[in-house]
Parts: C-alpha cells; sequence; structure tokens
C-alpha cells in the first residue's frame, strides 16, 4: 500500500518531466527553422539572399552553417561560408558574429563589381538604420576565407587569395597568407600581408 501511494504521488511529477522532455524536443525540432526563417527575412530586408544549410543552437550562441550570401542585383559577387558563429548577449541582442571558412567569388571585370556593389549600396541607402551614438559596434572576426576571382581580364586564368582574416573589434586588423594574380600585364605573387587600421570620427 506504501509503494502503490508512493507511486501515485510520483505520478504527476513523471507525467510533468514527460511533458518537459516532449517540449525540449519539440523546441530542438522547431528552432532550426524558426531561426532559419528570421535569418533569411532580416537579410532579405537589407537587400541580401541568404541560403543556409543547417542550424545549431548552443549557449547564448547559434551556428549556421554552409551558408551562401548572395547581393540582390549584384550577380558579380557571391560568398559561401563553412560556419557563422553568431554570440548572444543575455538580453539576445548581437554580440559577435565570427566567420570560419568559406570562399568569395567574383566574377566580371574591376568595374562591373564595383558598380554593382554601388547600386545597390545606393538602393538600400535610404532604408538603413543610422548608428545610435554611444552603442558599440558589433564585434566581427573572420578567418580560413579565400577568394576566387574569375573573369578580371579576357582569357585571364583565375585570381585567387588564401587565408583570408580580419577583425573588427577593438583592433582592427586584416590580412592574407597568399595572393596570386596572373594578368596580361604579368603575374604577382604575395605572401604573409597584414594591415592594422586606426578608426577615425567616421567609423
Amino acid at each position: 500500500k506504501q509503494l502503490r501511494h508512493s507511486w501515485k504521488l510520483d505520478n504527476p511529477w513523471r507525467i510533468a518531466g514527460a511533458a518537459a522532455i516532449a517540449c525540449i524536443l519539440i523546441a530542438g525540432i522547431a528552432f532550426g527553422p524558426v531561426v532559419r526563417s528570421v535569418a533569411m527575412s532580416r537579410a532579405r530586408a537589407r537587400g541580401v539572399e541568404l541560403d543556409i544549410g543547417g542550424v545549431r543552437p548552443g549557449w547564448f550562441s547559434v551556428q549556421l552553417r554552409d551558408t551562401a550570401v548572395q547581393l540582390i542585383d549584384a550577380p558579380g559577387l557571391q560568398v559561401k561560408l563553412d560556419n557563422i558563429a553568431v554570440s548572444l548577449t543575455p538580453w539576445l541582442s548581437l554580440r559577435e558574429i565570427e566567420l570560419h571558412g568559406g570562399e568569395i567569388l567574383l566574377a566580371g571585370a574591376a568595374e562591373s563589381i564595383v558598380e554593382q556593389v554601388q547600386q545597390w549600396r545606393a538602393a538600400r541607402r535610404g532604408n538603413s538604420e543610422p548608428a545610435a551614438s554611444g552603442r558599440a559596434r558589433l564585434a566581427l572576426r573572420g578567418d580560413g576565407l579565400s577568394l576566387r576571382w574569375s573573369g578580371a581580364e579576357a582569357g585571364a586564368a583565375d585570381q585567387v587569395v588564401s587565408g583570408i582574416y580580419f577583425e573588427r573589434d577593438e583592433a582592427q586588423r586584416a590580412g592574407f597568407e597568399q595572393a596570386k594574380f596572373q594578368l596580361a600585364a604579368g603575374a604577382l605573387e604575395i605572401a604573409q600581408a597584414d594591415a592594422e587600421f586606426v578608426s577615425t570620427p567616421d567609423g
């Protein structure tokens, strides 16, 4: 009788536990599609198409895997990223974004690519949010990136830059491990380039 009575007392807790596990499973299943939908919607509102291969939750963080980034109406510039790690504050605002691995693809002459990007920026300049004074700039880091540029000149080989890295936080720097350019004027190879930038009142 005592055991039977104990089972009756424990039964509500067992039900609550099972319900909690079910809620966690449902939330885990729904997490990926919800994050993917929100990210794609917000990106599109800023003139960017996102194609996210996978989503993985973390502790105050989200990881996006196999993500393709395409500026709307700018086909000469595409970005494919292996991993995007987004860190959040306890209030779920963005704290830091890290890009790990991926490739930047440029297609066409330099003038054409620059014109596409300028037109893209001009079309959305009126919709951009003004930077609030005193608000901390979003930390942004990237490593393990490469750049491949096709069609820089007619008949020219692809121009390749590998080992690209950058940081925009308290320190601002960028660099790459190796770059190979082969154009009609000649060939150029550069290794281990690094640059640091100083903030100005204009940013």
